[in-house]
């Protein structure tokens, strides 16, 4: 005599069918998508961008146009119709001198690429303005007006680039506009509502430039430049454009440095507690270390000196941006995306104090393999690849916290059937490049959005 578990997984007790299987994402029920690799993906979106061109949509001309001016401002910047620098006001000298080698003949080529490349551009610009009509040309004049207000700053950002603490900062435009270009949808016509919007929203950043120029706050005035550009997205392209571009967009904050008082109030704590985790690590292990203040007494011979470099700001900065594009691709539930987002930081942390501990470490074999370990490629590599482990072992042990619908228990009542589980929205799936987000509707390359 058997009897029935009060707790059995549904379509596991006896005489009970099985469940239909649960209905997937739009984005999985295609079969190219479910499919498709990088490659195919970039490809079949590249068609549906010369698509949309065709069609005139103002949601693919702004994404087109933007680094159009950007480029056209930067070759502007090597002063193409001279054939000398100015070494006071030219800030793109070192493309001659430090990668054709400098010389008259190096000036000259840089100079006549510029001007090749400017008048290209420019010629692009032209011809989309005739393409688009009056509503492109606005447009095209709006967003041309937009990167000439924020060019100080932007044509700035290779040089804090340079700097060894923000490095990765070309790569966030890069992706940006990858995502951008990826999860791009055909524009919807206008509301008046997201005219208002988008206007606000510009107007507002204009207002708040304007008051930390007026104090000579520059780090903030140059942050502005990323709400209006989504303020320009919103005014010129509608609530259907903002949907898929703001959060791309939001990302370009990474590639700004931190103000200068910040990154003083975040080193020292930084040090302090770096050089604690390190020193407590490596008494666990049995070394003879200690510290005193910022350094690492290893024996009576040897001493670490935990300075600035050491801080870990430099990673604090990359994985927090990493982590904000692992939420922007993976397709995560929001509560995921929380739990990542809070646990960035304290990743980033311990990873830089590991690579404090195993440089200390290192002293036991040679100081001067610690010493040259500690700002080297292989420290770089072992510090993002610990913190990537640990968000990939900490999205695998969420992933383990979710229970999906086909193993929900459910009660089985004594001679009935088993009660079937509420349904549930499926869980987003996949990671890149099956980026989540609104979904392209049939035939959507011919619908709102474009100019007759």
């Amino acid at each position: 005599m058997t009897f029935p578990s009060p707790i059995t997984p549904v379509g596991r007790g006896p005489g009970v069918e099985p469940p239909a299987p649960r209905p997937k994402p739009d984005s999985a029920q295609d079969p190219v998508l479910e499919e498709e690799g990088l490659l195919e993906g970039l490809i079949r979106r590249a068609g549906m961008f010369s698509a949309d061109l065709k069609q005139r949509d103002l949601g693919t001309l702004l994404l087109l146009i933007i680094p159009c001016w950007i480029a056209l401002f930067a070759m502007l910047g090597l002063e193409p119709f001279t054939w000398q620098f100015d070494a006071e006001s030219s800030e793109w000298r070192w493309l001659a001198e430090s990668w054709l080698g400098g010389g008259s003949g190096s000036v000259m080529l840089v100079k006549s690429l510029a001007l090749a490349g400017s008048l290209a551009v420019l010629a692009a610009i032209v011809a989309a303005a005739v393409w688009w009509r009056l509503e492109g040309l606005t447009l095209i004049l709006l967003s041309g007006g937009l990167v000439y207000s924020y060019w100080q700053s932007l044509s700035s950002l290779p040089s804090s680039w340079a700097n060894p603490q923000y490095q990765h900062g070309w790569i966030v435009p890069a992706l940006t506009l990858l995502l951008l270009f990826w999860r791009r949808q055909p524009a919807e016509p206008v509301s008046m509502s997201a005219r208002l919007a988008g206007l606000g929203l510009m107007a507002g950043s204009f207002l708040i430039r304007l008051g930390f120029a007026y104090f000579r706050v520059k780090t903030i005035d140059m942050y502005t430049f990323v709400p209006a550009l989504a303020g320009m997205f919103l005014l010129t392209g509608g609530w259907s454009v903002f949907r898929w571009a703001w959060i791309p967009i939001a990302l370009l904050i990474f590639m700004y440095p931190l103000p200068e008082g910040h990154q003083r109030y975040l080193t020292g704590p930084l040090q302090r507690f770096n050089t604690i985790v390190a020193t407590f690590i490596l008494q666990t292990l049995g070394f003879d270390a200690f510290r005193d203040g910022n350094l690492i007494r290893l024996g009576e011979e040897h001493v670490m000196n935990v300075v600035d470099a050491c801080a870990g700001l430099k990673m604090l900065t990359i994985f927090v941006w990493l982590a904000a594009v692992v939420i922007v691709v993976a397709g995560l539930e929001w509560w995921e995306n929380l739990v990542i987002a809070i646990s960035a930081i304290p990743i980033a942390i311990m990873a830089n104090a590991m690579r404090i501990t195993t440089a200390g470490m290192l002293y036991g074999v040679s100081p001067e393999m610690a010493e040259g370990f500690h700002d080297s490629t292989p420290a770089a590599i072992l510090m993002m690849g610990l913190a990537v482990g640990f968000i990939l072992l900490e999205m695998k042990l969420l992933s383990f916290v979710v229970v999906t619908d086909e193993y929900t228990p459910a009660m089985v009542p004594a001679g009935g059937p088993a009660r079937q589980p509420a349904a549930r929205s499926p869980r987003a799936g996949g990671g890149f490049p099956l980026i989540p987000g609104p979904n392209r509707p049939e035939g959507s390359g011919n619908s709102g959005g474009k100019m007759g």
